[in-house]
């Protein structure tokens, strides 16, 4: 009899399809101006899922591709601008959860007309 305990990789994407839909929903109730700022607690919980199990499986056997944009690093570096009393802004590069793979460091399969979740 085969063992049914599904594979590292299964439980992955699994993991990520269950993101995706979360997102998605999110993105709805928020008007689709969401940004990687709004994550609530669930679609939190939900990455840091998905982050657990890619963690414990090289990169290379993930079931999909890296993040084009931050290229599976899951952040990415931003220009902002700190204002101090002056009103003169100061500019820094700080880090930021990349509005692409919404910090999974991988592609997600959003539909077409999803893609103003960034």
């Amino acid at each position: 009899m085969a063992d049914s305990t599904p594979t590292p990789n299964v439980e992955l994407e699994n993991a990520l399809t269950a993101f995706e839909r979360a997102l998605v929903e999110h993105v709805q109730t928020h008007e689709r101006h969401a940004t990687v700022e709004d994550e609530d607690e669930h679609l939190r919980d939900l990455r840091v899922a998905v982050l657990q199990r890619a963690t414990a499986l090289p990169s290379t056997t993930w079931p999909r591709s890296r993040c084009s944009r931050c290229h599976g690093k899951q952040t990415i570096t931003t220009l902002r601008a700190r204002y101090v009393t002056d009103a003169t802004p100061h500019f820094v590069l700080a880090p930021r959860m990349c509005p692409q793979c919404r910090g999974t460091g991988m592609k997600l399969s959003l539909a077409d007309d999803q893609s103003d979740i960034r």
